[in-house]
């Protein structure tokens, strides 16, 4: 009704009202939609930019764009905007990816959503982030039960994915964020969709290799990288908990375990360098966890 209010006339209006009918009759809305700070932007998406004001300094930074706070302007919601820093055709494929996956899984507790998207590719809008488990790593080596949440919550975020083939290839603290209490896994930009559905695999290859250097699986970076399987995000799960544990970032094919601690059986045995070593998939590397408070 504000939003009614505050837009006396004009194409936004006519939208919102729009949106508003689309609304009432949708017989799909969930609980989650309506505790989520964030549905309006959602409801009242339209993939145009000037609906948003950005911050002029980026929140992150990475090797395919930038992520900036901001807010929807007709709601005054936060979120967060991630645009590119080129606009070259891999690029803008790339993020394509991304936005489909936010699309395909957002409505999962722990998948990032896309909330707003450019049409061409170059932007897109989802909520945002309170830090990633970089960010809270110091709370995550000291609070019991923290990072068994963390490790499960990802897990359960790559289920379904991985259950239509769908390999995420770059998990790492920074690709994990912290949204309405929940660790959501995000950043799906260097993904690999069901084999059959790439036609350029080059294309989410990033520098000299797959994934990021330490805890990018050596499988990445040898053979066929679009050939992995769920073992090779496993093995990344396991260089993210050595790396919350040790306080060290990971050295590409080097190992790195925590120095003691039910932690340091379950790091082994998920980054073990060949792959039909580790377990399989995430129910096989969630049943390490038995032991882990």
């Amino acid at each position: 009704m504000a939003i009614l209010l505050a837009q006396r006339d004009g194409a936004y209006r006519d939208h919102v009202i729009e949106a508003a009918r689309a609304l009432l009759t949708d017989e799909t809305m969930t609980d989650t939609d309506e505790a989520a700070p964030w549905a309006a932007v959602r409801w009242l998406k339209r993939g145009t930019k000037a609906d948003y004001d950005r911050d002029q300094e980026p929140l992150a930074e990475g090797g395919q764009g930038a992520v900036y706070g901001g807010v929807h302007r007709h709601t005054r919601i936060p979120v967060a905007m991630k645009q590119l820093r080129y606009g070259d055709e891999d690029s803008i494929h790339r993020m394509g990816r991304e936005i489909s996956i936010g699309h395909l899984y957002g409505e999962h507790p722990n998948v990032m959503p896309v909330i707003d998207s450019d049409p061409d590719g170059r932007w897109f809008v989802m909520p945002l982030a309170n830090g990633s488990a970089a960010s809270h790593a110091e709370r995550l080596q000291r609070e019991t039960g923290a990072l068994r949440n963390l490790v499960t919550a990802i897990c359960e975020g790559l289920r379904r994915p991985h259950a239509d083939d769908r390999i995420h290839r770059d998990i790492k603290p920074a690709n994990v964020l912290l949204l309405n209490g929940n660790w959501v896994v995000a950043d799906w930009g260097l993904g690999r969709q069901p084999r059959g559905e790439t036609s350029v695999p080059r294309r989410t290859r990033t520098g000299t290799g797959f994934g990021s250097e330490g805890f990018a699986a050596p499988e990445l970076s040898s053979g066929n990288p679009h050939y992995v399987t769920a073992a090779a995000d496993i093995y990344s799960i396991g260089r993210l908990i050595a790396a919350i544990l040790t306080r060290e970032r990971p050295e590409q094919n080097l190992p790195l375990l925590p120095a003691r601690g039910p932690w340091r059986a379950v790091v082994a045995e998920a980054t073990r360098h060949n792959p039909t070593d580790r377990p399989q998939d995430v129910d096989e590397f969630l049943g390490l966890l038995k032991n882990i408070p």
